[in-house]
């Protein structure tokens, strides 16, 4: 059973800079030297024969000298020798020349340390750039964007949670949350392939997205959209953290197609004895309008029953019990599909029924043959016990109000809205453009560009709480 640790409001995201290379202030022993008076440049008397010594150091000198001698009838003062105007005419031309060469001597030294550290920053592939700190570049998600959620527990015990949507490019991201750092990172997975594989991804807009998730004998990852074509792709990961080594999934040699409107549904099965690691199954709805299965055991393809143009389709397991591993007992898989007027179940098993799909029950009946979104969810209440819970939940497509319905082990409740509230009015008659859950009691709504998470319990699935945004930023 997935673990039911639950992640708290995210906070809001904020970055740690590493130290600057801004240029340093230069050190007072670089900056260039005041001369002393014994170099300053010498002003002399008229007669310069006599007084062509310097200065000693520590005398002080008198600014006003008067030459020898009565002073007016005529008689002008002189300073050094010099008329009074023409002394202070040298004197100022002496401090300029000095003040100039200071000042000339200071900016250079620092221009030059400055070219000196951005040469040196450059060829150790720094910079100093307020630009080289960015780390996240704004990305919006496509209007119709699908999303599909995933959970799994690593080998150290840490949760993580991922959503996967289309980016307005039409690229496929994965935003991924672990209990560890308790933050959202995103990342491009086409960008990624791209870089690592050198190949070119596309995506059909508005693709719908389906993810299945296992840590079972290593953490492996599964997303599965339509291409432009309607060639159903996969997106394969074995990393624990859900965010490199990403690489094109083998289905995508099958040549797989899928209709027009088709949604699509995947998930593991993972049984006791017999099935290894277990198999990957995708569902879908071929160009007939039939709700089809692909077994990733060499990607045979089975049909099970026609289904309303563009049908939601939910995947769950029947948990049976603990297996020798540890692990649940998928003894049969559940597909739900919009048949004719009815939310419709149909079973599958390997052992049972000659590995065909039969009909289980009717989960609802639709007022219209309106196609819904559909997203499920299974979970053990008591330990692995052989009842289990299914818990749906359907948006029609154009009118994204949710209804929920719920099997309690023994029957479906009748149709219900959820308690629920959220950010700008947001309610369970809000228009909600996709919705997803995963299997540790979270739901997800993709709504006015937002996508948005709640939680509620196995006890009182009617209740949902708001815990916050998924943060869809592209990642540095």
């Amino acid at each position: 059973m997935a673990s039911q640790a639950h992640y708290g409001p995210i906070p809001p995201s904020y970055q740690v800079h590493p130290g600057h290379d801004l240029p340093q202030v230069a050190d007072e022993d670089n900056y260039p030297e005041v001369v002393p008076q014994e170099h300053y440049p010498e002003v002399t008397t008229a007669d310069a024969v006599k007084h062509n010594v310097p200065y000693p150091v520590d005398q002080k000198a008198d600014l006003n000298p008067v030459s020898e001698g009565p002073v007016g009838n005529g008689v002008e003062r002189r300073v050094l020798g010099l008329k009074r105007r023409t002394f202070f005419i040298v004197l100022a031309v002496a401090l300029l020349v000095v003040i100039a060469a200071v000042v000339g001597g200071a900016v250079g030294g620092t221009v030059n340390k400055s070219k000196n550290s951005a040469a040196q920053n450059s060829s150790n592939g720094t910079s100093t750039s307020p630009s080289s700190n960015a780390t996240t570049t704004s990305t919006d998600l496509m209007l119709n964007s699908s999303i599909a959620a995933a959970n799994w527990t690593d080998t150290a015990g840490y949760v993580h949670y991922a959503i996967f949507s289309q980016s307005t490019t039409a690229a496929i991201l994965t935003s991924v949350w672990d209990s560890q750092n308790e933050t959202w990172t995103t990342i491009d997975i086409f960008a990624a392939i791209q870089t690592t594989e050198n190949y070119v991804l596309t995506a059909k807009a508005g693709t719908p997205i389906a993810v299945a998730a296992k840590a079972l004998g290593g953490v492996s990852i599964a997303v599965y959209y339509l291409a432009p074509n309607n060639q159903i792709q996969a997106l394969d990961c074995l990393d624990t953290q859900g965010l490199s080594n990403w690489t094109r999934g083998k289905v995508n040699d099958a040549s797989i197609v899928a209709g027009a409107n088709s949604q699509i549904a995947a998930m593991w099965y993972i049984c006791d004895v017999g099935c290894g690691a277990g198999n990957l199954m995708v569902t879908y709805e071929d160009a007939s309008g039939v709700l089809t299965a692909a077994n990733s055991s060499g990607w045979t393809t089975s049909t099970i029953v026609t289904v309303i143009d563009g049908s939601g389709l939910a995947m769950t397991p029947q948990v049976a019990g603990a297996s020798t591993t540890g692990y649940a007992n998928y003894t049969q898989m559940r597909i739900f599909a919009d048949i004719s007027n009815d939310l419709q179940e149909y079973t599958y098993s390997p052992t049972a029924n000659s590995g065909q799909w039969t009909l289980g029950e009717n989960v609802s009946s639709n007022t219209s043959t309106v196609a819904h979104q559909i997203a499920a969810v299974a979970f053990a209440p008591l330990s692995f016990v052989l009842a289990y819970c299914l818990f749906i939940l359907r948006s029609p497509k154009g009118d994204g109000g949710i209804t929920a319905d719920y099997w309690n082990g023994s029957a479906w409740s009748s149709d219900f809205t959820p308690s629920m509230s959220g950010p700008d009015g947001i309610t369970a008659t809000s228009n909600f453009t996709s919705i997803a859950m995963n299997d540790d009691f979270q739901v997800f709504g993709y709504i006015n560009g937002s996508v948005h998470t709640w939680n509620y319990t196995s006890s009182d699935p009617t209740t949902w709480s708001y815990v916050g945004l998924v943060n869809t930023t592209l990642s540095a």
